[in-house]
């Protein structure tokens, strides 16, 4: 059965001083995919600023923009309608490939960034010699199922175990951790395997009997897909299948590829960041006769209640928007990634990035 979802993405930050300017990333808006559709979508900022999006190397949508004047606090609403169905299951219209297949056809093309290690996802040689064992004399998919167990059995559900910058390494040697640990491990694990991984970053109503109207409040999900002649869903922090209550917002080689928010500012080096998500389940629209009609919302900010001109927004998640080109100052500063999420020993431009592994419930 379809699903229609209702997602409101909210983050707070509070600054404990004057920040002059900063620039930012978000990547909060629902892809549209062949088991999902993103009827609206929106992103606002407070201070009003013009957004822009684009899509980065990954496919994910970004929604970037800049506050030039001072400020000391920012307030990032991202709000999205997705219809959603349930995962069609393996093409049964073609074999599955074998491991001597797949060995063969992954190390080339775009498989090959999928198949290689990470920071993130990088484990010891014992660890992998260990999921090599347990998945002796499986295909491919019973193999990725059983290393999907295998992480669920070896890392408790526990928020706040670990940060954001802890790896599969870490989550395995401590046994704790959030579905980000859980998603990361997985990849870790399949791509010792032999199988293409990749990181989903998104969201998930955790009721499975949901009624329309029934609203979750938690955060942002993470779970994984693994490439066996085709992209197959596995969530190896709850264990259920992926289907119509799971929302796709964005796909890379780890958590660090499609991070919800990531921005570099000219402040304090201190700040407080407060993540809210609620989905909720929505009643399906009346039977329509003819083709259904998909509603895109222009969005016309304001700066200052003055209209701005010129410039085109389109923040429905449907279809592509080229971006425009535009000059910013960034104060001689260049945004590395092992900067983010680190404190200054003293104010000045400093980078961040949100948390998304938070208290999503593992239903």
């Amino acid at each position: 059965m379809d699903w229609r979802l209702r997602i409101e993405h909210t983050t707070r930050v509070a600054y404990p001083g004057p920040v002059r300017t900063s620039f930012n990333e978000a990547r909060m808006t629902p892809l549209t995919l062949p088991t999902q559709t993103t009827l609206e979508a929106r992103v606002t900022v407070v201070p009003g600023a013009p957004v822009w999006t684009y899509h980065d190397y990954w496919g994910t949508r970004v929604s970037a923009f800049d506050l030039p004047e001072p400020h000391d606090r920012l307030l990032i609403r991202a709000t999205a309608t997705v219809q959603t169905q349930p995962f069609p299951g393996v093409p049964a219209s073609r074999p599955r490939p074998g491991w001597a297949e797949l060995r063969g056809r992954a190390p080339h093309g775009r498989l090959l960034e999928f198949l290689l290690p990470t920071p993130l996802t990088t484990v010891t040689a014992e660890i992998k010699q260990a999921a090599m064992n347990q998945i002796n004399g499986l295909d491919p998919d019973e193999a990725a199922r059983a290393i999907s167990a295998r992480v669920r059995e070896r890392v408790t559900y526990l928020p706040g175990a670990t940060g954001l910058h802890t790896s599969a390494q870490e989550a395995w040697d401590r046994g704790q951790g959030v579905c980000q640990d859980m998603a990361q491990l997985t990849v870790a694990l399949l791509r010792a395997a032999g199988l293409p991984a990749r990181y989903v970053c998104g969201y998930l109503h955790p009721d499975i009997h949901a009624e329309p109207g029934r609203t979750a409040v938690g955060q942002s999900h993470a779970w994984v897909e693994y490439w066996a002649g085709s992209w197959l869903p596995l969530d190896p922090t709850s264990g259920a299948e992926v289907g119509e209550r799971h929302v796709v917002v964005a796909r890379g080689r780890d958590h660090a590829d499609v991070p919800p928010l990531k921005g570099i500012y000219h402040g304090p080096p201190e700040a407080d960041m407060e993540v809210m998500v609620e989905v909720t389940r929505l009643a399906p629209p009346a039977l329509a006769v003819g083709r259904p009609a998909v509603h895109v919302r222009a969005v016309v900010g304001r700066v200052r209640g003055r209209r701005r001109r010129g410039r085109r927004h389109d923040l429905a998640g449907i279809g592509r928007t080229r971006p425009r080109r535009r000059r910013r100052r960034r104060c001689g500063v260049r945004c590395h990634g092992a900067g983010h999420g680190e404190a200054a020993a003293q104010p000045g431009p400093q980078c961040y990035r949100s948390d998304p592994r938070g208290d999503d419930d593992p239903a």
